[in-house]
């Protein structure tokens, strides 16, 4: 059919495909992935198509279960479709998975989430995955089998290798990704503006004087790493200083990685500033420092995203890039209840669209919000014996 928008193609495709009797009521269509791939469109366009066929009540989404062929005529189907809408509304649970509930930030994210759910009469399941695969896919499935209204989840860097991430999207539940995205996975994401907070405290190291800076981060694979190192070059680029590659260095986001960064590169390296893109590495950095007995210039500064544990005395000023934790758990419980509550809503009539096809995710949201930049300055060092004060 040329010249007809593709949404409206496959909209046809599939009456027809009813009229015939080839697909009757009470069969399942496919899954979106593959009627996406069927059809060579965006599930953003397949959506469209659906949407209308399901005003008119040829089909019907039953979470968890799938979208099914119905007649719009049958009396008994139509009142077991409003029994599901109804059951669907009752159900008002919400789920949030982090990698970690200890670190600095997740509880504060946790905290905004509850407050929002609260707020708006949603329960809050809670579940912490310790940055497991097995853990995070045996939650995913629970939390999809309980029959939550949605799932707010915070990444971890091996979260793209989750198959678990493909059903909730293929079963219609709604996902809100918080702090990074998962490469593959179509969803919205609310988080900190990395890249801004790594351009402004590399902007107070350098106005601190600093102008041999190195970049210590988790894995650049990970968006956010990605996103702060952006920042950081773009800084140091503003500013005429080098971005040298034996100073940008990526491992494990732990303070291990953190420590060895320290002892078995920077050290040596005559740096006078340090920016690191995440607080347990800058935990271990500055263990590092202080096991070395502080041998480290006096005029070293060190910038470090969020706030990390500080186990020793430290003589260098930090300046930290705090990512607004709650607001961040407030905003994607938000998007999230409104992605629910538009589900609830019956379908109207389809809007005109573009005769063109749409790109993958448009239908996405990003939601990004400033961090908070502020200055952390050692406490004064007691006089030595003897010393003239």
């Amino acid at each position: 059919m040329k010249n007809v928008p593709a949404y409206l193609f496959i909209e046809s495709e599939i009456r027809k495909k009813i009229r015939a009797g080839e697909i009757k009521p009470g069969d399942r269509l496919p899954v979106e992935a593959k009627l996406s791939a069927q059809y060579g469109v965006s599930r953003a366009t397949l959506r469209r198509a659906l949407r209308a066929l399901q005003a008119d009540g040829h089909i019907f989404r039953i979470p968890s279960k799938g979208t099914f062929i119905t007649d719009p005529k049958d009396r008994a189907q139509n009142m077991l479709k409003r029994r599901q809408i109804e059951i669907r509304r009752s159900k008002r649970a919400i789920a949030a998975l982090v990698p970690s509930i200890t670190l600095t930030h997740y509880p504060h994210i946790i905290r905004g989430v509850e407050d929002e759910c609260r707020g708006s009469g949603y329960q809050l399941m809670i579940g912490n995955f310790d940055g497991d695969l097995m853990t995070e896919s045996a939650y995913l499935t629970d939390f999809a089998e309980t029959g939550v209204r949605g799932i707010i989840v915070a990444p971890h860097y091996r979260s793209h290798e989750n198959p678990q991430y493909k059903m909730l999207l293929e079963r219609g539940i709604p996902l809100v990704l918080t702090d990074a995205t998962i490469e593959g996975i179509e969803a919205d994401l609310v988080a900190t503006d990395n890249e801004r907070g790594g351009y402004e405290g590399t902007q107070r190291l350098i106005a601190a004087g600093c102008k041999r800076i190195a970049f210590v981060s988790g894995w650049m694979s990970v968006s956010t790493s990605k996103e702060r190192f952006a920042g950081f070059a773009a800084a140091m680029r503003e500013a005429g200083l080098p971005v040298e590659d034996a100073l940008v260095l990526e491992g494990h986001f732990g303070p291990i990685f953190g420590g060895q960064a320290w002892t078995n590169t920077l050290a040596g390296k005559d740096v006078d500033g340090v920016f690191c893109a995440n607080d347990p590495i800058t935990t271990g950095l500055l263990r590092a420092i202080a096991q070395s007995g502080n041998t480290a210039s006096a005029d070293l500064r060190i910038a470090s995203f969020d706030r990390p544990e500080i186990p020793y005395p430290f003589r260098h000023p930090l300046t930290l890039v705090e990512q607004p934790a709650h607001e961040l758990g407030v905003v994607a419980c938000s998007l999230l209840i409104k992605r629910i509550k538009a589900q609830d809503t019956p379908p109207s009539e389809p809007t005109p669209e573009p005769t063109s096809d749409e790109p993958p995710g448009k239908i996405c949201q990003k939601i990004l919000l400033a961090p908070r930049v502020r200055q952390v300055l050692p406490a004064p060092q007691p006089a030595q014996d003897g010393a003239q004060t």
